[in-house]
């Protein structure tokens, strides 16, 4: 096994191992559905302190994939390091817009705005899923297509002929393998 490889490895059952951590505290808490729908009988220290707990892991995600990014450009590996770069801008784009409606959240509580802090508590909830979600995408960029699944048909034209059993297949064609610069909303 390669250093390389072996580091790969290495970062993969490190991220499942990180990425299995917080199971344990949603057995505990709430769906991001079940607390927007309590959130108008959550009390305001409540809102403020889960706020300040998912500022906090959305921080710390982010930070993980930045160092799987490190881990890419180490070993100069450019599909992972596009596709762990698209996850990290839009977990950081979350984390900024959370910052933002933690301060309003403050403000709007201080001025007994109740429509407008719950408003903003819920942004948070959904931003903090939604970092949780694209971790567990930068988990699946291991360099391979950018964690998307690919499938690899191999297709005959005629069967291995009795003098070289050893040919290989006329035709492999890849499947689910986009060029990295594409998307399919364009």
């Amino acid at each position: 096994m390669t250093h390389r490889h072996l580091v790969t490895v290495l970062l993969a059952v490190l991220l499942l191992a990180v990425s299995l951590l917080p199971l344990a505290a949603q057995a505990q808490e709430p769906s991001v559905g079940v607390r927007i729908e309590q959130s108008s009988q959550t009390s305001p220290e409540e809102k403020l302190r889960y706020s300040a707990q998912a500022l906090d892991g959305m921080r710390a995600m982010v930070e993980e994939v930045a160092q799987l990014v490190g881990a890419a450009e180490r070993e100069k590996n450019m599909a992972a390091i596009q596709c762990f770069a698209r996850k990290l801008t839009t977990m950081r784009a979350l984390l900024e817009v959370s910052e933002s409606s933690v301060l309003l959240l403050q403000q709007a509580l201080a001025d007994g705005k109740l429509v407008t802090a719950e408003h903003e508590y819920r942004k948070i909830a959904v931003a903090s899923s939604k970092v949780q979600q694209f971790r567990a995408e930068a988990a699946a960029c291991d360099g391979g297509g950018g964690g998307e699944e690919r499938v690899t048909v191999e297709l005959l034209s005629s069967p291995l002929s009795s003098e070289d059993e050893t040919a290989p297949p006329v035709f492999t064609e890849t499947f689910g393998d986009q060029p990295l610069e594409t998307s399919p909303f364009q």
